[in-house]
């Protein structure tokens, strides 16, 4: 699915939401742009609901790297506890 995405700067998504205040359709706006529908209706939701054109990712986002001291100790502890 990555093939199709599209990296869409920030001036061109704030120039949506401005196209959208003075009227625009979210379809004249994806046939104006040549974006999809899709991608506009998400885009112009997440101005509304956050304030901002742009996706703010967590600052711990995704998996630790590794387990701590004290969870492998609790690990180990649980397994053997399990075997004996």
């Amino acid at each position: 699915m990555h093939g199709n995405r599209r990296h869409i700067p920030e001036v061109a998504k704030q120039q949506w939401v401005t196209m959208s205040t003075r009227g625009m359709t979210s379809k004249a706006i994806a046939q104006v742009t040549g974006s999809s529908l899709r991608t506009v209706n998400r885009m112009l939701r997440l101005s509304r609901l956050t304030g901002s054109v742009v996706l703010q990712r967590p600052v711990e986002s995704g998996r630790r790297n590794g387990a701590s001291y004290d969870d492998e100790h609790d690990l180990r502890s649980t397994t053997l506890q399990y075997l004996a």
